[in-house]
């Protein structure tokens, strides 16, 4: 068997270490944002990959809400509903999955979640930092 030359095995070890183009491609994405008036809003995070996506990225966003059953499991198709200090509905959209990423302007806002036939609501101050809401029915 003969020597692998210098040359030969220094660029086996830098092919080796290269990560095929494709495993970018497999990342999961968060879903695209949606506008509905002042507010902009990614719901998803169905599968494991993409609700650890979604959750790595709560941090990114001004509003991240989660929704989850008694006993700690996932659950989307819950039908959300935002409304600003003076009542007004600025966002209102069915759940496509357990999280929400959402963009509101600075403000102190309502949010309920409706779900199993129950419903939840909480007050939040959106401003100054990443705000996270847990809604378990």
């Amino acid at each position: 068997m003969r020597p692998m030359s210098s040359a030969l095995c220094a660029a086996t070890v830098v092919l080796s270490g290269m990560a095929p183009p494709s495993l970018a491609q497999n990342l999961p994405a968060i879903p695209p944002l949606q506008t509905q008036g002042p507010a902009s809003f990614s719901c998803g995070g169905i599968g494991e990959a993409s609700s650890k996506a979604m959750l790595a990225a709560r941090k990114d966003y001004p509003l991240s809400l989660l929704f989850a059953t008694a006993a700690g499991e996932y659950m989307a198709s819950v039908t959300v509903t935002i409304k600003d200090a003076k009542g007004a509905s600025v966002l209102t959209v069915p759940s496509t999955g357990p999280v929400c990423l959402i963009k509101l302007p600075d403000g102190s806002y309502t949010v309920e979640a409706q779900a199993m036939g129950r419903s939840k609501s909480q007050g939040v101050a959106v401003g100054g930092g990443p705000k996270a809401i847990d809604f378990s029915f």
